[in-house]
């Protein structure tokens, strides 16, 4: 507990630091700026950024400015609602809606323009919409809108700007309070904050609780452009596992990881993506294993990119994310030890890897497909039981070692049918893994080869009024386990039956500050189990799991 009280202590003044030393608000019109950089990251130079007062439904903008150096741009403007348009030789038009309130920024950080009739950068797109934003304020309420002024004092204080000096990208973050019950019961904060310096992204991520599954981990990751065709990214991070059995474990199984990867855009449509995992256990073991990976990206025509990759299986689960693009943040559940408590000493890392190679095709503006082949070799995963030894006896929890290998395809329809909608068609086969029937009495052997097929589907939907839904159903006959998940990076994480997700935002009163998000997580809504065929070992990572809390947002 002393441990977990001092991260979190660490963790809490790092992002103190990080948002004090914001600079101070100068005074008059609000500030409306941003970063616009193309689908790889690459800040883009020129890029004609015009401004619409939404109010006046004027076709002329109010504003035009243009992107300088490091792809920012920066205007003032009165009080109000804005449409942004961002237009560049070559690629497609950028639009997005911000408020402005006086005395504040408004920062859309950052903007992504699309090559036009070129497939989206896989790694750093997201599937519901090409054009990533994130709409935030610094020091105080963006949202606040006057809908009394007239348009004499905002042409009167558009008339009284003054002229801003030069200022660093401000702190902005997330902390969230959230309540857990089903496969995990625990009390959890999570928080991550996020700036810009010196042309560098630095990103601190924790998360602290109360409860037996409750998470305990702190990162930071750092990303930035080394010239013009390097963008490389370090991660340090330390965590907890979760560990099983009878007894209480004699001491705790921590786990500290190292990520550095690389980006590099070698020649025209040719990307290659390189680095090293290094992961290194304290307390219960000493064991570590360091994964490479490597990637590369190529676009043979416009509208189709080609790619093969070597991945760590366990870089989702070891990093938490915060996206500076689009404002979302991922916090994961802790990994699970691959032994029993009893037996600590001889746990090892997650050394699963998966080698893919792909094809994706944008078919129009508003939908693409993607055809990937994969080969999973998992090694060390660590996953959670439920073992029932004794018909009518209360169920143990337990971990134990996914051992095995993994093989097939999958094939990835996505359509963006409105601005608010998004949906997502997924199914894959090949040959997986499955409980074994004896399953419980030889631990050593738990898992056997089967066929398996599974189809899944995800709508996403944003409304005008703050509210975000998501909902995700998936089918398979088979009862299969994954170290590594088919649809990992796509689609939500593997959850049996149907999962879903709704946030709505707040209203609050302008003295509070920040942005206040109510959200409700489900996932495996009807507790579809993978089990042996007596069910008296069942894999508690896909049991039912409901999280509710509080979020906020600066």
């Amino acid at each position: 507990m002393r441990r977990a009280a001092k991260l979190s202590t660490i963790g809490f003044t790092l992002a103190l630091v990080l948002i004090q030393a914001a600079p101070a608000s100068a005074g008059g019109l609000g500030v409306l700026r941003g970063v616009v950089r193309d689908q790889n990251g690459a800040p883009l130079v020129g890029v004609s950024v015009a401004v619409f007062d939404v109010a006046t439904k004027m076709q002329k903008p109010i504003r035009n400015t243009a992107t300088g150096e490091g792809g920012a741009f920066e205007t003032q403007v009165a009080p109000g609602r804005y449409l942004l348009r961002a237009v560049a030789s070559g690629f497609d038009a950028f639009e997005a809606r911000a408020r402005v309130a006086a005395d504040r920024e408004t920062v859309i950080d950052t903007i992504a323009l699309r090559r036009v009739n070129t497939l989206a950068d896989r790694e750093r797109m997201t599937i519901d919409d090409p054009y990533r934003q994130v709409v935030r304020g610094s020091r105080g309420r963006v949202f606040q809108w006057d809908d009394k002024a007239t348009e004499d004092e905002r042409e009167r204080a558009d008339a009284e700007a003054i002229a801003l000096t030069d200022r660093d990208n401000a702190a902005h973050g997330v902390v969230q309070t959230v309540a857990a019950s089903g496969s995990s019961n625990y009390l959890a904060t999570n928080f991550a904050v996020a700036r810009e310096v010196k042309k560098a992204e630095l990103t601190v991520v924790g998360q602290t609780g109360k409860g037996d599954d409750a998470p305990l981990r702190l990162e930071a990751t750092t990303s930035a452009d080394f010239g013009d065709n390097h963008r490389g990214t370090v991660t340090v991070g330390y965590g907890r596992l979760v560990v099983g059995g009878k007894t209480p474990a004699p001491t705790a199984l921590d786990q500290m990881t190292v990520q550095a990867v690389d980006r590099w855009q070698a020649a025209g449509p040719l990307a290659l993506v390189y680095g090293l995992n290094y992961t290194r256990f304290a307390g219960g073991s000493n064991a570590s294993a360091t994964l490479p990976r490597f990637g590369v990206e190529i676009s043979p025509t416009n509208r189709t990119q080609i790619f093969a990759r070597l991945t760590p299986g366990a870089t989702a689960d070891e990093v938490a994310k915060f996206d500076m693009e689009t404002g979302e943040v991922t916090f994961v559940e802790p990994a699970r030890a691959n032994v029993d408590a009893g037996q600590l000493a001889s746990a090892t890392p997650d050394r699963s890897r998966r080698f893919e190679l792909g094809v994706g095709h944008l078919i129009d503006e508003r939908s693409n497909f993607e055809v990937m082949a994969f080969y999973d070799v998992a090694s060390g995963r660590g996953v959670g039981f439920l073992a029932v030894p004794v018909a009518g006896a209360d169920a143990e929890f337990r971990t134990g070692e996914l051992d095995g290998r993994t093989s097939g395809v999958r094939v990835l329809y996505t359509r963006r049918f409105t601005e608010s909608l998004t949906g997502t068609v997924g199914y894959a086969a090949g040959r997986g893994l499955a409980l074994a029937p004896d399953a419980l009495a030889n631990p050593i052997d738990m898992f056997r080869p089967v066929a398996f097929q599974v189809v899944s589907g995800q709508l996403k939907a944003d409304f005008e009024t703050g509210t975000h839904i998501s909902a995700v159903y998936r089918f398979s006959p088979n009862d299969v386990v994954f170290a590594i998940d088919p649809f990992v990076g796509r689609m939500a994480a593997y959850e049996p039956t149907a999962s879903f997700f709704i946030a709505q935002s707040l209203p609050m009163p302008d003295f509070i500050p920040g942005q206040w998000e109510a959200m409700v997580d489900v996932r495996n809504v009807f507790d579809a189990t993978p089990s042996t065929d007596d069910r008296d070992l069942l894999v508690a990572d896909y049991s039912r799991l409901i999280r509710a809390g509080l979020s906020f947002r600066f």
